[in-house]
């Protein structure tokens, strides 16, 4: 081989590794540009601090801190003051309050932070760090839905809410409405894979702020961990019942929409109708429930199904 056609090799590989290298650090470049443009900012109020920006976002400001002050090193007075007016970046807590509880608006299954204000919120403990629940329920019980997840979210679960229209149930939904709702859990019960995780579908109507409304509770058959959390609610429940007539256990589906939801999504289902079912069904519960102590009822159930779940987290 003649010597100028070995440089010309050496030219062409040096060119093809310069080339490399250039499009690479492009590559880079974008990427490093995109997470800058998706990283979140607020912008900070006077008379804020780091500790009140961090609070008011639902953040922790203790384990935040020091990520905070990284990220806005060039932004800050004196090392640790904020501008009034100056847009500073957030650090990435997935553990914060506005991260943990998310609302999934359909039907273009859009998220948005449950909680607006969430200034004041404090953790209670971290007895449900590693679960994700999903609250699917008509919009007649969204308070009583925001206040159960308040209380999940405060004990570090993830919570997403699914709210169908006012007068709607999974009994009377389309299949290709409930297909989009199995489509969009399916995909988070991946994303999460490796954590406990449930689905409590709660429908009801105004008789929960009356007296003794008639609860009833499902799960899938064959679903020992959705007959479990069925039982924990049932047993939660029927603490507050006004008849101490001998009930049987929770009721498996009947067939129907209910059954193709359960049959269908990824996680463990279970089923809370109130006020559905005709009063002398051998597994409806006449209740004391109200609106005052629903969600206490419900996440104690929660807590005792977790408690006594045989699992390990993966993460």
């Amino acid at each position: 081989m003649e010597l100028d056609s070995i440089f010309d090799i050496i030219e062409y590989k040096f060119k093809n590794v310069t080339l490399k290298i250039y499009l690479s650090s492009i590559i880079v470049s974008l990427l490093f540009v995109v997470n800058v443009q998706s990283q979140k900012k607020v912008t900070a109020k006077k008379g804020d601090g780091i500790y009140s920006l961090l609070r008011r976002e639902g953040i922790n400001p203790v384990k935040y801190y020091v990520d905070f002050v990284e990220l806005n090193k060039e932004s800050l007075v004196s090392g640790s003051n904020l501008k009034e007016g100056v847009a500073y970046i957030l650090p990435e807590a997935k553990d914060s309050f506005k991260s943990l509880g998310v609302e999934i608006q359909f039907p273009e299954a859009t998220e948005k932070p449950i909680f607006d204000e969430v200034a004041k919120f404090v953790a209670k403990d971290s007895t449900l760090k590693n679960t994700v629940y999903y609250l699917i329920s008509n919009n007649i019980l969204s308070p009583y839905i925001k206040t159960l997840t308040k209380r999940l979210i405060l004990k570090g679960a993830k919570v997403y809410t699914l709210y169908q229209n006012a007068d709607n149930t999974l009994e009377n939904s389309e299949k290709e409405n409930l297909g989009t709702y199995v489509d969009v859990i399916n995909k988070k019960y991946l994303m999460h894979r490796g954590r406990y995780q449930r689905v409590l579908v709660i429908n009801g109507n105004s008789s929960l702020a009356k007296s003794n409304p008639q609860v009833t509770i499902h799960h899938h058959e064959g679903s020992e961990d959705g007959e479990k959390l069925a039982e924990s609610i049932q047993k939660s429940i029927k603490a507050t019942s006004v008849t101490q007539r001998q009930l049987k256990n929770s009721k498996v589906l009947a067939d129907g929409d209910k059954q193709y939801f359960a049959k269908n999504i990824l996680p463990t289902v279970t089923f809370v109708e109130i006020g559905k079912t005709p009063g002398n069904s051998e597994n409806t519960i006449k209740s004391r429930v109200n609106k005052k102590n629903f969600t206490s009822l419900i996440t104690k159930a929660i807590l005792t199904d977790y408690s006594n779940a045989n699992f390990e987290d993966e993460d």
